[in-house]
């Protein structure tokens, strides 16, 4: 739903995000499923088309954080020696600095254009990536493969992007699923303080921040419901980050409770935006449908979900260690 949304903008808003006024702090109705804003303007429309802001910032921000930690981080551990402590030692000096500090003075100079947003997030996952990356490739750079491909005189470059960084890609792949999360949160959290988008935008963020003073009046759903498509969307990301290793194992037959639970808990928050389109079209029916068995999904994919807390075991119950009289137990070290 949100990325239909992002894509079609106000064509499938029932309202006029921007210009379209009723009665303000409406509450959720037949006409106004959401309610209405401070301003009057509807809340369903205002949070449908917040997403386009979401899907393109966040992505652009998550992948160039990825690109240019996974570079740094390849160049960190296959070149060791003085290149890595000196590019280690900034990278530690960068993550001892709190992140939304640095963010909030960046974007107070700079200002608080998207292009900035994306740059000044993406900079704040690049050191995070980097690490993770080059505790990777130091794995592998000891490897044969990478010995072979030294003898044959291969230069640095060859076999950081031919032998190391196919290797390494699966770390890769899940740090820009981890990094799409947190730069969800990230960009509404910059938005809600101020330094993010600006009025009149949409942003999910900016709409809690103009409205979370009037929920001690019990005007609660201006805030409630941009707060909720924050998570949903971080929840929905990360249900998809797993879908290929549950049908990986589906396809090998390495079936636990996880796979079934991701994939029902995937076809429930599917089927009810396929239906939503659906019902704009006229086949109110087919929307109904959709939303019970949404629920119905959902609901079945929780309960296989508590399935996966039978699964944890303790590996032993009894350890018995042996050792000789000129022996220590310490060498065995933390993994004995």
């Amino acid at each position: 739903m949100d990325a239909e949304t992002a894509v079609l903008g106000q064509r499938i808003t029932p309202y006029d995000p921007f210009n379209q006024f009723f009665a303000g702090h409406m509450p959720p109705s037949p006409e106004h499923w959401f309610g209405t804003d401070r301003l009057g303007r509807d809340v369903l429309s205002r949070v449908m088309v917040g997403s386009r802001d979401v899907l393109i910032i966040a992505p652009l921000a998550a992948m160039l954080g990825v690109v240019a930690g996974t570079l740094l981080g390849l160049v960190m551990g296959y070149y060791r020696g003085t290149v890595d402590d000196v590019l280690s030692r900034l990278v530690e000096a960068f993550l001892a600095l709190p992140v939304v500090l640095v963010a909030l003075l960046t974007l107070v100079v700079l200002g608080t254009s998207p292009l900035v947003v994306v740059c000044v997030v993406g900079i704040l996952f690049t050191p995070i990536v980097a690490r993770t990356v080059r505790s990777a490739v130091l794995s592998e750079r000891e490897l044969d493969y990478v010995t072979a491909a030294r003898l044959r005189g291969e230069s640095g470059p060859f076999i950081l992007s031919r032998e190391i960084f196919p290797n390494v890609l699966g770390p890769t792949v899940v740090e820009m699923t981890v990094r799409f999360g947190y730069a969800i949160f990230t960009v509404a959290t910059l938005s809600f303080l101020g330094v993010g988008l600006q009025p009149p935008s949409p942003d999910w963020g900016l709409s809690v921040a103009e409205e979370y003073n009037n929920m001690i009046a019990g005007i609660w759903w201006p805030t409630l419901f941009p707060a909720l498509a924050i998570a949903s969307t971080v929840i929905a990301v990360n249900l998809v980050a797993s879908l290929p290793g549950a049908v990986r194992a589906l396809l090998t037959g390495r079936i636990n409770s996880r796979v079934p639970a991701t994939i029902l808990i995937a076809v429930g928050a599917f089927i009810p935006a396929v239906t939503d389109s659906l019902n704009r079209l006229g086949s109110t029916e087919l929307f109904q449908l959709g939303k019970f068995l949404g629920v119905v999904f959902l609901f079945a994919g929780f309960l296989v979900s508590i399935e996966v807390f039978r699964e944890i075991r303790v590996p032993f119950t009894r350890i018995r260690l042996v050792t000789g009289r000129h022996e220590h137990p310490e060498a065995l070290g933390e993994e004995g």
